[in-house]
């Protein structure tokens, strides 16, 4: 194919020679005009800025000669003035021609300046120094008028005369520049009006070859498309010889047409073989289409249904009786404003059988008429899938029953109910198993799932199918009695723990007694969901706490109780804020030695209410526990502790802080402490962490570990309250610990109790044979003071050596900040 039998080719042929001309004159145009301009504009300011200059230092040289003038003219007295405005004057013509000169010899703004006015303004530079040199015989002159008129005079004329000479020949320089301007401007002129033509050139060449060569083989083309649509046999009339874009014209409409019956055949067989059905149809709802999905899903051939109703696919409205109904559904309304519409309806197969059959419906026009498809899929299958998992969310995994969301639904379903009512005859019981706990720590968490399922069975054998029963913890039912009252309640509960106590779980030759403690509580109109589950849970806490194994039925004497629960509950509002806000407070115990020097203080917690009052621990710590905070208490108390240490050192020797249960057995603590430390850059061996017996012997090897970890740090470790709980010297020696305190119980009353001397003193030398130092806290008075430093006691603490002082990182009356 050659680059001129193509239309591009042609039309690059003969546009593309005038472009490339056009483009050139135009570019050239353009840059001559944008420097004429630029020199125009440059030089028009060069000579307005040297005219300004020039007319400055004619202005100062007429003043100057006036000021000659009247000096002539004047009386003696006035001399010095004269003379002072003669020297100031000529400073200013000196510095205006100094202007002037720079401005005419600058390239920047006076581009190739003639050589003619730079002459004048070196021979102006001679007349101005010798005014200035006359000037300076100021006491001849102004006392002989001839040396005026024959030395001075002469100097102003011809520098006025050369001032003259260069305004002139600037305005000549202009008037040439002016001139040359006028010249390129024309040329300019003349460029542009041939770019015009060549323009209007290519606009012809452009035109006669799109009409000839574009034009009228695309009309051709057109209508042989135009007959191909309408099902007609065309023939392209096309003659000569064509540009090659004609003929790959021509060649694509061939290709079309073929390309066309090739997708037919393929949309059909992929419609054929389409995994969903596919049914079109017309706005009366007759079929159109039936691909062989929906054929097998109906089992209908395609020749039986179309140009049939589509109702004849579909149970009407559960009958045969309403043929109108799904023609409405079918052809809905607001699909003119969707586009899709989706939705279930049940259908029949060609054998009467019913299944279910989702649905998606599309609109769409051709020629001005609405048509339809739809998409149709069995969603038996799907339905049941949607059944297991609405099962799954409802029912607990392991025992099968309904799990706590669902309890939940059912509970605040029948409050309402009883609350519509005003009346109840219905029951809810909160069962808790004793020993399930036991069974998981020494069985396993397998055996545990193993008894959960055997109470399952027990429970589920002895409860009616109208009643609900529901798995809402790891070792907690409940049951909704329905249709009951008070004594029958409780014979129900009787029952089942009768049936639990009775029951022997045995699990790889291990016999264990469960047993179970049930609450009882009766549902009243008023009470809402939160209260009678709260009811139910505090009933069955009752049971436990009564000894276990027990029944408790919720009365009005109960209330009480639960509005302490619900001061708890209070409690845990209160200390977050605190915590969030810091309203929390450090108060400091001195523990001192034998020789009356204070070595470190005990950190004790104190609390802050909105009025700022004092809140002790005795208030806030056991709801604290209750409901988990302590660990985040804990974690202010450490940090609060460290910043002390960091910005008061100098009076702050060492610090003890206490570690609740809590925090003590979470390993996450080690960790916060190392961070802390580092974070303050404090020495650890300042730091000493205090735990109770009581949480050593509740784990005794985590104890030991922790407390090894606390000691690699470079902590100091105490054990507090020894004495109080086991007692034991046998564990006391495997505890890596710094201090053992002495439980303040024994210390009370030591002066007039032999008896507590002896245990005192025996903890202390045994405390000593292991390496550990001692600490007697309630030390109330002198006299017990002194007893226990005869027996030997390495440190003391209690309100005789010091009572606990509020104390702050900012202020406070026993540390100052550390000096930078």
């Amino acid at each position: 194919m050659t680059l001129s039998n193509t239309l591009q080719g042609r039309f690059l042929l003969i546009v593309l020679p005038i472009l490339l001309l056009t483009i050139g004159v135009v570019g050239y145009s353009q840059y001559l005009g944008v420097k004429i301009t630029a020199e125009s504009l440059e030089q028009k300011r060069a000579h307005s800025l040297i005219i300004l200059l020039t007319e400055k230092v004619k202005e100062d040289l007429q003043d100057l000669e006036l000021l000659v003038h009247r000096d002539i003219l004047v009386t003696p007295v006035f001399t010095p003035t004269i003379k002072q405005q003669l020297i100031e004057k000529n400073n200013e013509l000196d510095q205006a021609y100094a202007s002037l000169h720079t401005r005419l010899t600058s390239k920047d703004l006076f581009i190739h300046s003639p050589d003619r006015i730079l002459a004048l303004a070196d021979q102006l530079k001679i007349e101005l120094d010798k005014i200035t040199a006359n000037l300076a015989e100021h006491e001849k002159w102004r006392t002989d008028p001839h040396l005026v008129i024959n030395t001075v005079q002469p100097n102003f004329n011809a520098a006025r005369f050369l001032i003259d000479e260069i305004e002139v020949h600037q305005l000549r320089y202009a008037d040439v520049f002016l001139a040359q301007s006028h010249d390129i401007a024309q040329k300019i002129s003349y460029l542009m009006w041939l770019s015009l033509f060549i323009v209007l050139a290519i606009i012809i060449v452009g035109y006669l070859t799109f009409e000839f060569l574009v034009r009228r083989p695309l009309a051709q083309v057109a209508n042989a498309l135009n007959a191909e649509a309408a099902g007609e046999m065309s023939k392209l009339p096309i003659t000569g010889a064509q540009p090659a874009e004609t003929q790959l014209l021509i060649d694509a409409f061939v290709n079309m047409r073929e390309q066309v019956n090739t997708r037919q055949i393929r949309l059909q067989s992929i419609l054929d073989n389409a995994a969903e059905g596919v049914i079109t149809y017309d706005e009366d709802c007759y079929v159109e289409s039936f691909n062989r999905a929906a054929e097998k899903l109906f089992g209908y051939a395609e020749n039986e249904l179309i140009g049939d109703k589509l109702d004849i696919l579909f149970v009407k409205n559960g009958s045969d009786t309403d043929p109108e109904y799904l023609e409405k559904i079918l052809t809905q309304d607001n699909m003119v404003q969707q586009g899709e519409s989706r939705f279930e309806v049940d259908a029949r197969r060609k054998d009467g059988s019913v299944f279910p059959l989702a649905i998606k419906i599309s609109s769409y026009v051709i020629y001005g008429s609405k048509m339809y498809t739809a998409i149709v899929d069995d969603v038996s299958e799907h339905k049941a899938m949607i059944e297991n998992l609405r099962r799954l969310a409802e029912h607990d995994g392991l025992t099968g029953l309904y799990n706590r969301y669902y309890f939940m639904q059912e509970v605040e379903h029948l409050v309402k109910r009883v609350a519509r009512q005003g009346k109840s005859n219905t029951a809810v019981l909160y069962l808790d198993l004793d020993n399930f706990k036991y069974v998981n720590d020494t069985l396993g968490h397998i055996a545990g799932d193993e008894l959960l399922v055997q109470i399952t069975l027990i429970l589920q054998k002895r409860t009616r199918r109208s009643d609900l029963l529901a798995r809402i913890g790891g070792d907690e039912f409940a049951m909704i009695l329905y249709d009951i009252g008070e004594p029958e309640a409780l014979d129900v509960a009787e029952m089942f723990r009768l049936n639990i106590h009775d029951y022997k779980f045995i699990y790889q030759g291990e016999t264990v007694d469960v047993g179970c403690s049930i609450g009882v509580v009766l549902v009243t109109p008023g009470a809402n969901t939160e209260e009678l589950l709260s009811r139910a849970d505090y009933s069955c806490h009752a049971a436990k706490l009564a000894g276990k194994n027990k029944i408790h039925l919720y009365t009005n004497d109960d209330q009480k109780d639960i509005s302490g629960l619900f001061d708890d509950i209070g409690w845990t509002r209160r200390i977050k804020q605190a915590l969030q806000d810091d309203m929390f407070a450090i108060a400091c115990q001195p523990i001192q030695d034998t020789q009356g020097e204070i070595q470190y203080y005990e950190i004790l917690l104190r609390m802050q209410d909105e009025d700022g009052n004092i809140i002790m621990p005795s208030g806030f710590i056991p709801p604290a526990e209750r409901f988990g905070l302590m660990p985040s208490i804990d974690r202010w108390v450490i940090h609060h502790a460290i910043l002390l240490l960091k910005y008061a050192s100098k009076f702050t020797p060492r610090l003890s802080i206490n570690l609740s249960a809590a925090s003590f057995h979470d390993d996450s603590i080690i960790d916060f402490v190392t961070d802390e430390i580092k974070s303050a850059n404090i020495d650890a061996q300042r730091l000493t962490f205090e735990i109770t017996e009581t949480i050593a012997m509740a784990d005794l090897s985590m104890t030991a570990h922790n407390l090894r970890k606390l000691q690699e740090l470079g902590c100091q470790t105490s054990l507090d309250d020894f004495g109080a709980g086991y007692s034991s010297y046998a564990y006391l020696k495997d505890l890596p610990v710094h201090y053992v305190k002495i439980d303040g119980s024994f210390i009370t009353g030591l002066i007039n109790n032999k008896l507590n001397r002896e245990i005192v003193q025996s903890m202390h030398n045994i405390a000593h044979i292991m390496g550990k130092e001692t600490i007697a806290e309630f030390v109330e008075n002198e006299e017990t003071a002194n007893v226990l430093i005869e027996m030997g006691v390495d440190y003391l603490q209690g309100y005789y050596i010091g009572k606990p002082e509020m104390s702050s990182i900012d202020t406070n009356p026993m540390f100052s900040p550390e000096d930078d």
